[in-house]
């Protein structure tokens, strides 16, 4: 299924199932919020490969994004507008149709990743590794007290993996691009393995990688 979307580039990837909260406050992007909301209540969200997320010209996106949905939005004390939304199906670009005020593009949506037979094990793994790796987020003070919910779907899992840890944006990118649910699942069964091999230098203070979830834009 293809269709056009009003694309909202930042710093950061979305994965399906992922929340966001943005803070909204450029001209552009309040008309494109007023747009989605006498639509559909959607944008696409894609990682800026060139550029930057406010002012200036559009940035240049990857090819590959997640459409997300609006929960909630609401006025805040300083004239900027919040806005929570979920990500939901990922898309790839076909071609931008509009550049001015913000990219408005034709957009293919992927078909969802299906399920494989054979992934228990696999999938009890990812699940084991997560909850030691936000146990050891929580110690450090990097993690919210709130319990993050953890799925025993292995799609939604993957998922909600990929957008907790704590990988560089290039890494991230990489896992939303993947069409293979059995390659998912084992890449991050070892990214979570490595992560927390770093366990010692976590703890130690060292700086962690990109967290996500929220910009200012």
């Amino acid at each position: 299924m293809t269709g056009l979307l009003p694309l909202f580039p930042l710093h950061s990837v979305l994965f399906p199932g992922m929340p966001l909260r943005l803070r909204i406050f450029e001209p552009r992007y309040r008309q494109m919020l007023e747009t989605c909301l006498a639509g559909d209540r959607s944008f696409g969200v894609v990682l800026i490969k060139h550029g930057q997320e406010a002012y200036g010209p559009p940035p240049v996106p990857y090819g590959t994004g997640v459409r997300a949905s609006i929960q909630r939005i609401e006025q805040l004390e300083d004239g900027q507008i919040g806005l929570l939304a979920v990500g939901d199906e990922r898309f790839r670009i076909l071609s931008v149709v509009e550049r001015q005020p913000y990219l408005l593009a034709n957009v293919a949506y992927s078909q969802p990743l299906r399920p494989a037979d054979g992934l228990g094990q696999c999938t009890a793994r990812v699940k084991a590794r997560l909850q030691r790796y936000l146990a050891l987020l929580r110690e450090v003070g990097t993690e919210a007290d709130r319990p993050v919910s953890i799925p025993d779907d292995p799609l939604a899992l993957a998922y909600r993996a990929c957008g907790l840890m704590q990988l560089p944006l290039a890494e991230k990118q990489a896992l939303l691009e993947m069409d293979a649910l059995r390659d998912l699942l084992l890449v991050v069964q070892k990214l979570l393995a490595r992560e927390l091999a770093l366990e010692p230098a976590i703890q130690a203070g060292a700086p962690a990688g990109n967290v996500g979830g929220f910009s200012l834009n």
